[in-house]
């Protein structure tokens, strides 16, 4: 997307159902893999943490002064997975002021009639 390049926006539904339907300019990460009780690669968190999010640091030492501020969203305000990533990135030191949650996730942003993307 061309907006704004700290925030990330991200669908964290699994990419199965992110692929039927995302809203435009965000990215897929299924939420499980940031966290390591659902079965998340420690590896793969800190590659997202630092490739996606800009976060630097390692072996859970983290510093997230440059990192993005992160929008997640899943199906809608029923749905736990955003809540459940939100949860586990703040415990990991992420600071709450850059996590943000679309509640009402993909359901409300296609039943006001706006765009996704395949």
């Amino acid at each position: 997307s061309n907006g704004d390049s700290s925030a990330l926006v991200i669908d964290t539904r699994s990419s199965e159902m992110a692929a039927l339907g995302t809203i435009p300019g965000s990215i897929n990460i299924h939420g499980d893999k940031l966290i390591e009780s659902r079965g998340a690669n420690p590896i793969e968190i800190e590659d997202i943490l630092t490739q996606q999010f800009g976060a630097t640091g390692e072996l859970n030492i983290w510093n997230f002064r440059q990192a993005k501020t992160l929008v997640m969203y899943c199906y809608g305000i029923w749905c736990g997975q955003a809540p459940r990533t939100l949860k586990a990135l703040k415990a990991m030191g992420y600071p709450a002021y850059k996590l943000k949650w679309y509640r009402g996730g993909i359901q409300a942003w296609e039943s006001v009639g706006l765009t996704t993307i395949r």
